[in-house]
């Protein structure tokens, strides 16, 4: 928790994934084994999911 009010504390934890490049990003959104995890583990355990993407 933090008392600045630029700092976004709503949340509990963070993943962070790094891709070769923006194709691989999209394989991966795509890949069936990741789109069941989503479905049957992430989405039933959370109440937001805010994605942020960042390209060089």
């Amino acid at each position: 928790s933090s008392d600045r009010p630029v700092v976004d504390d709503s949340f509990d934890v963070a993943l962070l994934v790094r891709f070769t490049d923006v194709a691989a990003l999209h394989a991966y959104e795509a890949d069936p084994r990741h789109v069941k995890e989503v479905k049957e583990v992430l989405l039933p355990l959370t109440k937001k999911i805010q994605v942020y993407d960042f390209t060089r």
